[in-house]
């Protein structure tokens, strides 16, 4: 008789559609949820769910692959976000600081993959991230307000330590374990940060910020008062401050460091520029004759008070 032939191996076709009107998750309700699952064989698809979460509309898409031999599989994924409130989320982890974030935070992050474990994560994870949190109180988690206290003392002004965060707007790259970005922008009431560098899955910290600050607040700090005088060239109601500073550490216990050759430097060009362009100006202008019997008062000069206040002995 004929051999005969082995029946071939049997596969999976599944087309599942699910729908839940409304789920408590923690402090979310979770609503109108359609969570479309498509199983063909070796792929599992997840082509378009989505939802609201306390109203703000949530989508996503998941497809992946049986790996062979045991192997995992890979993975492509996209989820969105939009005006999802800020202070549940972060009440769902945080619970002491209950009622005193607000905000919204926008987001899409999408890419792909091999594995669910960290290690397989950590190894393989690659995508992006897009990010806004708007009109947030974010200098009321405690490694915000650590910074905040930090920058206060070494910029020498209170009202930094007692400043707001407001927003977060940027982007990063997500691979090799870590979150890199050169355009991540924090705005708060005082300072503007523009941070580049990179936050590890293990939570190191290793980056650099560009400060601006608030014209009004830099007026009251006794370090950078003295610095005004030499941007008189710069118009608007932030300036920014020379050189850069370093973020290392940790997310809960942020280390902030600046340059002070870098600040003492850009000064002295600044300093140089401004007082060449003052003494034309000068030039340019009538002489304004000496009122009899008032001498003019000897003035500190700006770089001067500036350079006492970096190196003066604490």
């Amino acid at each position: 008789p004929p051999a005969t032939q082995p029946a071939p191996p049997r596969t999976l076709d599944l087309t599942l559609d699910a729908k839940v009107d409304s789920l408590k998750v923690r402090d979310f309700t979770l609503a109108n949820l359609v969570l479309p699952l498509h199983v063909k064989g070796n792929t599992i698809e997840m082509p378009d769910a989505h939802a609201t979460l306390g109203g703000a509309p949530l989508s996503a898409s998941v497809k992946t692959d049986k790996g062979e031999d045991g192997a995992p599989g890979p993975f492509r994924f996209e989820s969105k976000v939009e005006n999802l409130a800020l202070g549940p989320l972060v009440e769902t982890f945080t619970p002491s600081l209950r009622g005193q974030i607000s905000g919204t935070l926008t987001g899409r992050i999408y890419g792909s993959g091999r594995g669910l474990s960290r290690e397989m994560l950590e190894k393989n994870l690659d995508g992006n991230l897009e990010l806004a949190i708007r009109d947030a109180h974010l200098e009321k988690l405690p490694s915000v307000g650590k910074t905040l206290a930090r920058l206060g003392g070494i910029l020498q002004s209170p009202d930094i330590k007692a400043s707001t965060v407001n927003s977060v707007e940027g982007s990063a790259k997500v691979a090799s374990g870590k979150l890199s970005t050169d355009n991540l922008h924090v705005i708060g009431s005082a300072l503007q940060v523009s941070l580049r560098g990179n936050a590890f899955f293990d939570q190191r910290l290793a980056m650099e910020a560009t400060i601006k600050m608030n014209r009004a607040v830099m007026a009251k700090s006794s370090l950078l008062a003295p610095l005004l005088k030499t941007m008189s060239a710069e118009r608007g109601d932030w300036l920014r401050l020379p050189g850069a500073a370093t973020i290392t550490g940790t997310f809960s216990e942020p280390q902030v460091a600046l340059d002070t050759s870098k600040f003492v430097g850009e000064t002295l060009i600044n300093t140089g520029v401004n007082y060449l362009k003052q003494m034309i100006e000068k030039k340019q202008q009538p002489s304004q004759p000496a009122q009899p019997g008032q001498p003019t008062p000897p003035q500190q000069p700006p770089l001067q008070n500036l350079l006492d206040g970096l190196f003066k002995k604490k």
